[in-house]
């Protein structure tokens, strides 16, 4: 072989080798780049995750809140019925129930504030009281007997 045609040779494989070289390179970056849009699908993916359950916590707790003052408001409302009912059982011809036109904010009446200042400190315990015997308590009111009275004395005052 004559220096030539060996520098030939090496130029050659001198090439070779650089050409696999350049091709493990670019299978390593071709690797790594795969790898990285992985990497950024994943972070993606996890991300969205984490939003999901942000809203659902912050929804959870909203509803959360909600039913605090749902429950604050039915403790208020069954106290004042409570009282209500008391002085009632006491013999109180009057009350304080109004019809709720929104029953998600209910607020006291002045009735029922009346009602809590004229309770004694017995009734404001909630202590039931036997009905007396002598049987002091008046009728109910009845609508209907009234009017057939009212009916009947106009009647009366007509034939007359």
């Amino acid at each position: 072989m004559s220096r030539v045609s060996a520098g030939v040779r090496d130029t050659h494989d001198t090439a070779c080798v650089a050409g696999q070289g350049q091709t493990h390179q670019s299978t390593h970056k071709l690797v790594w780049e795969n790898k990285h849009q992985e990497l950024s699908k994943e972070k993606i993916k996890h991300q969205k995750y984490v939003q999901r359950k942000n809203k659902e916590i912050r929804d959870l707790l909203e509803e959360l809140d909600d039913l605090k003052a749902s429950d604050r408001n039915l403790k208020i409302r069954l106290r004042s019925v409570t009282n209500e009912l008391a002085v009632l059982k006491q013999g109180g011809m009057y009350s304080s129930r109004q019809p709720a036109t929104n029953r998600g904010r209910t607020r006291t009446s002045s009735t029922e504030k009346n009602i809590c200042k004229q309770l004694p400190s017995s009734a404001s315990k909630y202590k039931m009281r036997t009905p007396s015997p002598s049987g002091a308590r008046f009728p109910r009111f009845d609508p209907t007997a009234y009017v057939q009275e009212k009916t009947r004395r106009q009647r009366e005052s007509n034939l007359k």
